[in-house]
């Protein structure tokens, strides 16, 4: 009996170690094992499109643009016409107020050119003096004006013409008032706004018929004592 029980005693020490070694113990049991992640870094160029259109690039897009400088010139509405040179003299020539008992004074010089007209106005009787010069039928035809180039005095002088068109009283001339200077000027003149008029006096009457102008002129009548000078270069015709 007494072997018996050893034997069985030694069995049941040996069951009790191998279920020992193989139950873990509560804190193995417990234990949560992480298993390592790797991970690889996606560069914004390896970034999905987004769906929205919206580019994914933070780069600002390169546009690339032409841009053509164009000038446009506009052309030229005046042409040469009264070029002062020798073949200038002899067709201008001038009206004082002399012909009507004033004592103004004036003259012209044609030369390197230049046509000078040069002179004092007094106003004690007709206060004016002028040159005229006159011009070939149908010069002027189609015409809308004149462009002077001259250097002045700075005092006020009138661009004067007159045309010959049926039915015109002779006496009637047309004029607008340019200033000349001081110094060297470019004035214009548009034949629709010259005013006709007699001896000075506004009248009422058509306006310049340009196909039939036979004379143009410069006058001074401002109404101003003393002497006075302005130096014509050209005359052309405007369209």
């Amino acid at each position: 009996m007494s072997r018996l029980w050893i034997v069985a005693a030694v069995a049941l020490v040996a069951m009790s170690c191998s279920s020992a070694a193989a139950a873990p113990s509560n804190e193995e049991s417990d234990a949560v094992t992480t298993e390592p992640t790797s991970t690889t870094a996606t560069s914004a160029t390896d970034a999905p499109a987004p769906t929205d259109g919206i580019p994914s690039s933070t780069e600002p897009e390169s546009i690339e643009s032409s841009t053509t400088s164009t000038t446009t010139t506009e052309p030229d509405p005046c042409s040469a016409w009264i070029t002062i040179d020798d073949t200038e003299i002899g067709r201008w020539f001038v009206v004082n107020d002399d012909v009507m008992g004033g004592r103004s004074l004036g003259g012209l010089l044609i030369e390197n050119g230049e046509l000078r007209f040069t002179g004092s106005v007094n106003t004690d009787g007709g206060g004016f003096s002028s040159i005229r010069r006159g011009v070939d039928p149908g010069d002027l035809d189609g015409w809308s004006g004149v462009r002077i180039t001259a250097v002045g005095d700075g005092r006020t002088y009138q661009f004067r013409a007159r045309d010959s068109a049926e039915g015109r009283n002779s006496r009637v001339t047309h004029r607008a008032e340019i200033t000349l200077g001081p110094g060297p000027t470019v004035v214009e003149v548009a034949f629709a706004d010259m005013r006709p008029g007699v001896f000075g006096r506004d009248v009422d009457d058509t306006a310049l018929v340009t196909a039939a102008i036979d004379w143009i002129g410069v006058m001074i009548a401002d109404g101003v004592d003393g002497e006075f000078a302005a130096t014509i270069t050209s005359i052309e015709r405007c369209r």
